[in-house]
């Protein structure tokens, strides 16, 4: 009786440090403007294994399984609670969603601006109000927004482009200091130039010129994107702060 109860005890051990230096992964995915081609292979990724909300600005997205589609954030937190998981929800949020910029500040249109500040600014501050209360419930929530190396570089016909990026940064961030104790962490990713919309959409000249900057001389790929954010949601010490993914970029 003796040594079982002290087999119980090794197990019991055992069980404990494995699980509790071993990080969980998200079972509960919200992306926030899930049509960039370069997050799309994760939301494919966790569709596969997990619940995915898929929170639209504009253009509703390809049917997907396991997968809650809405362009009202409003409507959030009541969707989340909706979802039934096993166990504990261990909620974590991508922040894809921006409207560039590629005019001088006097030329924008005030619906442009408006435009923009109501995308890049205020809908991430209604998507942390309505997810983040969740995530404090379950004691679990990861938090990454894709900024822009803009928001350390601005460049010309980037004004309100670029003081987005400043402000979501900062937003995730102290989101992250106040509620790191509670197991809700949060990272922004800056990202340099990879394939996709933002870059498809300016002049190939400027693009060229631009990755003449890159250490690696080269845009950045989805899969490595996927990695860095895989890796945000799995580090839980890392938290509040911003992780370069420019390919040496910023090393100049």
């Amino acid at each position: 009786m003796y040594l079982l109860v002290l087999g119980w005890a090794y197990q019991l051990q055992r069980w404990f440090f494995v699980h509790s230096e071993t990080p969980e992964e998200p079972n509960l995915l919200v992306v926030f403007g899930s049509e960039s081609s370069v997050v799309r292979p994760l939301i494919e990724e966790y569709a596969r294994h997990s619940h995915v909300v898929r929170v639209f600005n504009r253009t509703e997205p390809s049917k997907l399984p396991n997968c809650v589609d809405t362009n009202d954030i409003s409507a959030l937190s009541g969707i989340l609670a909706s979802i039934d998981v096993k166990g504990p929800k261990r909620i974590a949020v991508v922040g894809v969603a921006t409207i560039s910029q590629q005019k001088l500040f006097t030329l924008l249109k005030n619906e442009e601006i408006d435009q923009m500040i109501e995308t890049n600014v205020r809908s991430y501050v209604r998507i942390l109000n309505e997810v983040v209360p969740a995530m404090v419930k379950e004691r679990y929530g990861r938090l990454v927004y894709l900024s822009s190396l803009r928001a350390r570089y601005p460049a010309k016909g980037t004004s309100i482009y670029s003081a987005s990026k400043v402000f979501c940064e900062s937003l995730f961030g102290s989101v992250g200091r106040e509620y790191g104790r509670l197991n809700v962490t949060s990272v922004s990713i800056r990202m340099g130039f990879f394939g996709g919309r933002m870059v498809d959409d300016l002049p190939p000249k400027l693009v060229e010129d631009q990755l003449k900057k890159v250490a690696l001389r080269r845009q950045g790929s989805s899969n490595e994107l996927r990695e860095a954010i895989k890796f945000a949601f799995a580090n839980p010490y890392l938290n509040g702060g911003v992780i370069e993914l420019d390919g040496g970029y910023s090393c100049d």
